[in-house]
């Protein structure tokens, strides 16, 4: 779809943002006292939408799943905070929330099965986590699980986020039928739908799950059909992430209409105990075949793990992001088994200035799980302790 448009996506005294876009191409310009020094931002941020599978919805562009819409109040938020960042003032930008640890799946990569703890957070706990999620700066909630739509009271929950975020649901797509879509997409954004093969026998296989892959199909189909921000969530292995498996992967969301296929990288923790992840030659790979993709004008892959790069924006562990674990143990990342607090003793303030006031999230060049520091410091005095949310499976 062809367009030429402006809008102010931020707006004040110290710098100015505009988004143009221009036939199929956005473009940024940034004006004011700060722009200057919003330079390495402002590249940052448009080495990931140049090439974007851009939407003009409401009259907003919504670029990809990972950013708020524009012109909004959540990507007003999200931009400030990186310009506080910049003057050494850290606010987190999202905050997932493993609603529950429940799943009728029982995946090969799984952790949330193995959360410690019998007491998952009543509606009221998620509603004023958000709360404090929303003051502190948070400008996308995401829900996960588990699966998240096993809650009753899910739709509720993804309708109480207010206008200074957007909102994501990450599904295995077992539940939702007419109904439960026709409560759930008020006050909903992105709709992510988790496969992990582009083939049947393949995905039902890894999620232990008969005809699961069917219901994902038609789960998408129904979403597209009601104009929800749909995508595909594709966590990559050295299994899965050969060009075969890409491009059908591709091939299957173009059918589909689906708004973003979302590539992910496995991490070797909780389930996946096996060491098997990408290597450097397997994340070459994928971004070759972006490229191939943007060469015949397809733009519908967003190599999300590539954002964590340290060319990029690095790990975002305790610097941009944050998880809640379902019984509201707040971890830096997932994948980071750390409970810095929990939600129903401490404020998420306290909490996160907990978390940034450790040396270990200060240096954003790589994964926090990979560090010399975590290694050798935090995860044996962790394993005296046994202070994990969830089970710990690797052999360090």
């Amino acid at each position: 779809m062809k367009m030429n448009k402006k809008y102010v996506a931020y707006d004040s005294v110290f710098a100015k943002l505009m988004v143009k876009v221009e036939e199929d191409e956005v473009n940024l310009e940034i004006k004011g006292l700060l722009s200057p020094f919003l330079k390495n931002t402002k590249s940052k941020l448009e080495d990931q939408i140049k090439d974007s599978n851009f939407v003009l919805k409401n009259d907003k562009i919504y670029l990809s799943s990972s950013f708020p819409p524009i012109p909004s109040f959540a990507f007003k938020r999200l931009f400030k905070n990186e310009i506080k960042r910049f003057i050494g003032f850290n606010y987190p930008n999202n905050l997932t929330i493993m609603v529950t640890g429940e799943c009728e799946c029982d995946c090969e990569h799984c952790l949330a099965s193995e959360m410690i703890g019998e007491h998952r957070l009543s509606k009221k706990d998620i509603k004023r986590l958000i709360d404090q999620a929303l003051d502190l700066g948070v400008t996308q909630i995401v829900f996960e699980g588990g699966e998240p739509t096993l809650r009753e009271d899910l739709p509720e929950l993804v309708n109480y986020v207010d206008e200074r975020a957007t909102t994501m649901v990450v599904t295995n797509g077992a539940n939702l039928d007419e109904e439960y879509l026709d409560r759930l997409e008020k006050g909903l954004d992105y709709l992510l739908y988790s496969l992990d093969s582009p083939y049947p026998e393949k995905h039902n296989q890894f999620r232990k799950r008969e005809n699961l892959f069917q219901k994902v199909k038609e789960g998408i189909k129904k979403s597209v059909e009601r104009d929800i921000l749909t995508g595909i969530l594709y966590i990559a292995h050295p299994g899965n992430s050969d060009y075969k498996h890409l491009k059908d992967l591709v091939d299957l969301g173009r059918s589909l209409g689906v708004f973003e296929v979302m590539i992910d990288e496995i991490v070797d923790s909780g389930s996946w105990r096996e060491g098997n992840v990408l290597d450097e030659e397997d994340k070459a790979r994928i971004k070759q075949f972006n490229e191939e993709l943007l060469n015949q004008d397809i733009k519908i892959l967003n190599n999300f793990f590539l954002l964590r790069e340290t060319e990029n924006f690095g790990c975002f562990a305790g610097k941009r992001w944050f998880y809640a674990s379902p019984t509201g143990e707040i971890m830096p990342c997932m994948h980071t088994p750390i409970s810095f607090g929990n939600i129903k003793d401490k404020s998420l303030k306290e909490i996160w200035k907990k978390i940034r006031s450790n040396s270990l999230f200060h240096d954003a060049s790589k994964c926090v799980y990979e560090k010399e520091k975590y290694e050798e410091e935090i995860l044996p005095k962790m394993l005296e302790k046994n202070q994990f949310p969830y089970k710990m499976y690797k052999n360090r």
